[in-house]
């Protein structure tokens, strides 16, 4: 049996070291999802997809993505990551079975770029939630289990037609008006 180590780049590097290619086992550092968790399968997702995604996405782990939607392709580019794991992150999620499926590219710190697996569906109030399939590091190498994958839950929050560095300026407009309201 081997003790699970690594790094896990879902999206950032959570953890450390690993020795061999072979998929770890027994405690792990990191929460992971369950392997089939609610947006595996083929029934349909209770909320529809909205139209439009295009805004600011948070990351539930505080990291923010610049977004733009097409109605058929959803792309984002991480804006800044608060705990400093990736240096760069792109996404690209098509429309399938009334969820939003496809691969970031992630790039972490001494790693070059890895792709995972992402896979989100809409919550009733506007958001998505869903799962990032887990990369290991091993020293510099990047192990992805495509035949077993582990999965990491994830979730955003969405600001639409907000972009990145406008969201301050949104709120202070939003202030400025109701001052104007009370006068």
């Amino acid at each position: 049996m081997r003790a699970r180590a690594g790094i896990v780049l879902t999206f950032g590097i959570v953890a450390v070291g690993c020795g061999s290619a072979e998929k770890p086992e027994g405690d792990r550092s990191a929460p992971v999802a369950p392997a089939a968790p609610a947006t595996s399968g083929d029934a349909p997702p209770a909320v529809p997809l909205a139209d439009r995604y295009t805004g600011t996405w948070l990351r539930s782990d505080g990291a923010v993505f610049r977004v733009e939607d097409d109605g058929t392709r959803v792309h984002g580019v991480l804006e800044r990551d608060p705990n400093e794991r990736l240096r760069a992150a792109e996404f690209t999620l098509a429309r399938e079975a009334g969820r939003l499926r496809g691969a970031a590219r992630l790039t972490g710190d001494g790693v070059e770029a890895a792709e995972a697996r992402w896979e989100l569906e809409a919550t009733p109030d506007g958001n998505l939630t869903g799962r990032a399939q887990s990369l290991w590091l091993d020293g510099v190498e990047v192990v992805r289990f495509d035949e077993d994958p582990e999965w990491v839950s994830v979730g955003f929050e969405i600001a639409h037609g907000v972009a990145a560095g406008d969201e301050a300026a949104g709120d202070e407009a939003t202030d400025d008006e109701a001052a104007g309201d009370e006068a």
